[in-house]
């Protein structure tokens, strides 16, 4: 088998296995021989033939190896020793060589390395230079993010051996699929691109730069690994190595690599631009080409494949400069690329700086919008004026009309879908609607979330927030629960455990138990959240405000007053100036009010509820359950003050009105009358008092499901007007 087609079936077998036929058919439409050869070992690899288990590097091997006797099977060589080093366990395997986990066996300190052996029979003349040629690479490169050489020699059958540094962490494809920021994917790049550097420096080209070959460490930096391939620059040989060179990983070689021409450092460029293609978009560059789709610029990548949307960044990220940059990087022609790897550092840590990048003209409009980006305030006035003037407004109208017709798409999706249950929530309809329109559409449209929209994470948790809430306010509880635990597992599955967008489920769910009077689960549900939050620096955020809200509920079911008002108050301010026209606020407001003393600062509670009350009309208007609940806090404010006859008014207008939103038997309904039977026993108004109870309590006996939390309530009631009575008729004082 030649080399030609050794690469050939690399190639192709680097492809989804559904794409491998047609691109041999493609690529070998003149030679019928070569392309049933082909097409033989790529249908024995589908069908999991032994003969490429070794994998294609393993062909490579042989076509070096010249008169070498064929590779025996890999032999197990845990527990022998060579040199100072006992070898533990077998880490990767290679066409010519195996890499071992060692550690030191001759007592004079303790290290762990990674042992690099020639398999046995692949000791060909070829091969040992090859060999020879990565150890005195290794040797020259003493650097803390490159696997450096730590020792060498032969063993017992006179083949040579090396140990390098062993580095633990994770390669960097994998690493990219926990959906970093856009800041960490380019400071790791610009690290990365420093480490290229300086083995340029020492005039040696890596020529395998590859997500496999690049390990992300526990503190977040890159390793560089593998120079199996690489070359010194000056007095290297170049037999054989023209040769190796085409059989770098087609997916990120350079054009000069795989036509056998030029090695040069602008080599290692390329192979960085395919590398920061792929951290932009999570598509490979030259899975692209392949497509047909000749487009070095990473913002028109995105959404182009089926790639997870949670890797890609927005388009909108990527426009300008980084699409100039990545468009340098991947140059054709050598000579049109950054002159090292140093330089692509450089305009990469000058874009996260908010400096003008090299790869885009040096304009007088482009200089002066990244002076903008990085004196802000300081420039507000002065880009007020130009803006005026008109200097530079057709780029930024266009720019803006851009964006805005992106958000306004995504914005009328999710409200598109969002309209279809926000009814039964919002319940302005009146409780009609709950029977007509909504409560109809809850299990089937849950039921297809999880598989119609996976793509589309952050709508379909919008959704789940909608039907738990609906659900909940029905008392439906066992159903809201199960979605919200559901809606925390389809987050974690699409983000990560440790992502804050995870932080909204935690939230929902804690404020489903809460609801339901389950607070055993709550702290460890908003403690999760809270270290999430922490972690991400996110402290202005409307779930902090919930978490907040939350903890200041659960302390006043505990009687922990203080702690409540105050945790509650956070919550209302951070709300009041970040999120003014959200629900949560009117919410955050009413729940504050409710744990509030209104009796000992009774100027705070009014101020709180006219500030609900205008927050209320001015989203929703008068017919909205919320200011009937605004209603019933005055009326408990007015009580609280012994004015009992303006609570008793207010609560008679407000009852017909709550009942049209909720229905007669609803929780909220009883708990009003329950409410005026109290404020009828405080104005000596026993018998309307004893009558009005009556009524209440046999609907509630009638519909005991609807307010089980409201019995005990009714039977002290009870006993009051009856203490009452054989006290003459005089309310306690």
């Amino acid at each position: 088998m030649s080399l030609d087609e050794i690469a050939l079936l690399r190639e192709a077998l680097e492809l989804p296995e559904s794409e491998r036929r047609a691109f041999v058919e493609r690529r070998c439409a003149d030679d019928p021989a070569r392309r049933a050869r082909l097409l033989d070992l790529v249908v024995l690899d589908a069908e999991g033939d032994t003969l490429l288990d070794g994998g294609v590097d393993a062909l490579l091997a042989d076509a070096f190896a010249g008169d070498a006797a064929p590779a025996p099977p890999m032999v197990d060589r845990s527990g022998e020793t060579i040199g100072p080093w006992r070898i533990l366990r077998h880490l990767a395997e290679g066409g010519m060589g195996s890499v071992w986990l060692a550690e030191r066996a001759d007592g004079a300190f303790a290290q762990t390395v990674a042992l690099k052996t020639i398999k046995p029979g692949m000791d060909s003349a070829a091969v040992l230079r090859a060999f020879e040629r990565e150890r005195s690479l290794l040797a020259r490169l003493q650097h803390p993010q490159i696997a450096h050489l730590i020792d060498g020699g032969v063993d017992a059958s006179v083949r040579p051996w090396f140990a390098m540094r062993y580095v633990e962490g994770e390669p960097l494809d994998l690493w990219l699929q926990q959906a970093p920021p856009l800041h960490r994917r380019l400071e790791l790049f610009a690290s990365l691109c420093r480490v290229l550097a300086y083995a340029h420096r020492q005039l040696v080209v890596h020529q395998d730069i590859k997500p496999g070959n690049v390990i992300v460490q526990a503190d977040g930096t890159p390793c560089l690994l593998d120079f199996g391939i690489g070359r010194i620059l000056q007095g290297d040989a170049a037999g054989g190595i023209q040769t190796v060179q085409r059989f770098a990983s087609p997916a990120y070689a350079a054009p000069e690599q795989i036509a056998g021409g030029a090695i040069s450092t602008a080599t290692d460029v390329y192979a960085l631009g395919t590398i920061l293609f792929e951290l932009l978009t999570g598509r490979r560059y030259s899975a692209m080409h392949r497509d047909g789709d000749a487009t070095t610029r990473p913002s028109h990548a995105v959404g182009a494949g089926d790639d997870p949307a949670a890797i890609a960044l927005p388009a909108a990220q990527l426009r300008g400069d980084l699409d100039a940059i990545a468009a340098r990087a991947l140059a054709v022609d050598p000579a049109r690329r950054y002159g090292g790897a140093d330089l692509l550092a450089d305009d990469v840590e000058r874009y996260l700086a908010g400096w003008p990048v090299t790869a885009r003209p040096d304009g007088e409009l482009y200089r002066f919008s990244k002076w903008v980006q990085r004196n802000r305030l300081a420039a507000a006035a002065l880009l007020a004026a130009l803006l005026a003037l008109g200097i530079g407004l057709v780029v930024s109208l266009q720019q803006t009309r851009v964006a805005r017709q992106e958000a306004q798409r995504a914005t009328a999706m999710k409200d598109y879908l969002v309209s279809l249950f926000d009814a039964g929530r919002i319940n302005a309809a009146g409780v009609g609607v709950l029977d007509q329109r909504v409560i109809d559409l809850l299990d089937a449209s849950a039921d297809r979330l999880k598989e119609e929209l996976a793509g589309l994470p952050e709508v379909r948790d919008e959704i789940y927030t909608t039907l738990v809430e609906i659900y909940d306010a029905n008392y439906r509880s066992e159903r809201s629960a199960a979605l919200a635990r559901e809606r925390l597992e389809q987050a974690e599955r699409a983000f990560g455990t440790d992502d804050v967008r995870v932080v909204p489920a935690l939230t929902l769910l804690a404020g489903v138990h809460l609801n339901q009077a389950e607070n055993a689960p709550v702290p460890a549900l908003l403690e999760r959240a809270q270290a999430l939050l922490d972690a991400a620096n996110e402290h202005d955020s409307l779930t902090q405000a919930l978490i907040w809200q939350y903890r200041g509920v659960l302390a006043d079911r505990e009687g922990r007053v203080d702690e409540a008002v105050a945790l509650l108050g956070r919550a209302v301010t951070l709300l009041r100036g970040r999120f003014p026209g959200s629900d949560e606020r009117i919410i955050a407001l009413l729940q504050l009010l409710q744990a509030l003393p209104a009796a000992q600062n009774p100027a705070h509670a009014q101020a709180l509820i006219g500030e609900m009350r205008e927050a209320v009309r001015e989203k929703h208007g008068t017919e909205h359950v919320y200011d009937v609940q605004v209603d019933v806090m005055e009326a408990q404010l007015l009580s609280a003050l012994g004015r009992f006859g303006e609570s008793r008014d207010i609560l008679r207008r407000a009852v017909p009105r709550m009942q049209h939103f909720f229905g007669e038997w609803h929780h909220d309904v009883f708990a009003m009358r329950f409410q005026e039977i109290g404020v009828l026993l405080a104005m000596d108004r026993l018998d309307e008092a004893e009558a009005l109870w009556r009524e209440v309590d046999a609907q509630r006996q009638a519909h005991a499901a609807a307010a089980p939390d409201l019995a005990e309530g009714f039977r002290t009631l009870r006993e009051q007007i009856d203490g009452m009575r054989a006290q003459g008729g005089t309310a306690p004082q």
